[in-house]
């Protein structure tokens, strides 16, 4: 019998429809999904989610087991705009899962490809699997400490040697790191993992983390996209494996101009979701968010 394969991710009650969506699309598009079994750090996650996720699981005849994070040594954490607590559940996951690894996923995400293939990549010297990240600037890497000639990762989809993350106490190290260097940390757990683990990780092809935002650089060619200045963009666009709304633009709002948004939209029909309601459709909905984009233009310029 072939062993279980181990998807670690995080979620608290507003963002479970989310994560419910990125569950159903993984379980779909893989060729054996009663061999998933999906590791929830939850984040007081209520019952009616619950049952959704549950119902989801046992049509594809997978396994899911809820955690309880251990909130007492992320105390101190910065959150970071979009950002919240439970992308540093992660750390708790990870040192506490008894599988020898695990694919993390971030919860706003559409798995278009056979997981599988994904979780069959082999170990080197390294300690995870990652893609470079469209964010990684010279400026963020000289701060981080990442040496110019390197990339930067996104911590969305990370393959994980959990033997070897345990050994080095990579948790302990990015946690101490992210404590002694908020001024430094704008994406969370994301750079203090960058700070950390920047000589123990090896990169993915990109179409298995397709950081959305890169679609913006495909109309925008006069601009250069850090760590991606000799992509083709083109073909990753065309052809993606993961699907990452990664930034505050999402396509679960009606005014938000999400890539790919259309995608979300038809994997969310056929989920027990499938009667969401656009927040922002309404007067003080659009107002609301509306004010949201101020805020978080405002705070980076």
């Amino acid at each position: 019998m072939d062993p279980d394969i181990e998807i670690g991710c995080s979620s608290n009650d507003s963002y479970c429809q989310h994560l419910g969506v990125m569950i159903y699309s993984l379980l779909k598009n893989c060729s054996c999904p009663e061999r998933i079994k999906i590791n929830l750090m939850d984040g007081s996650i209520k019952k009616e989610n619950k049952d959704k996720l549950n119902s989801i699981i046992k049509r594809f005849g997978a396994k899911i087991k809820y955690l309880k994070p251990n909130l007492k040594k992320l105390e101190g954490l910065k959150e970071c705009r979009h950002i919240t607590l439970e992308s540093y559940y992660r750390f708790d996951l990870i040192d506490n899962i008894k599988s020898n690894k695990v694919l993390y996923l971030d919860a706003d995400m559409i798995i278009l490809a056979d997981i599988k293939t994904l979780w069959e990549n082999k170990f080197n010297k390294n300690i995870i699997f990652a893609i470079k990240d469209p964010g990684g600037s010279n400026k963020k890497k000289e701060k981080l400490g990442i040496t110019l000639n390197k990339n930067y990762f996104n911590a969305g989809v990370l393959l994980i040697d959990c033997k070897k993350w345990k050994k080095e106490n990579i948790s302990k190290k990015a946690i101490e790191y992210m404590k002694e260097n908020p001024e430094k940390i704008e994406y969370a757990d994301q750079d203090g993992l960058n700070a950390v683990l920047k000589d123990t990780w090896q990169e993915l092809n990109p179409q298995w983390n397709l950081i959305t935002r890169l679609v913006y650089y495909k109309y925008l060619p006069f601009l250069k996209v850090p760590n991606y200045e000799n992509e083709d963009l083109k073909n990753i666009i065309k052809n993606p494996k993961i699907i990452h709304y990664a930034s505050f633009i999402k396509p679960w709002f009606f005014i938000d101009p999400s890539p790919f948004k259309k995608v979300y939209w038809d994997y969310l029909k056929e989920t027990p979701w499938k009667d969401y309601k656009q927040p922002d459709k309404t007067f003080s909905g659009f107002f609301k968010r509306v004010n949201y984009y101020l805020r978080v233009v405002i705070k980076k310029f």
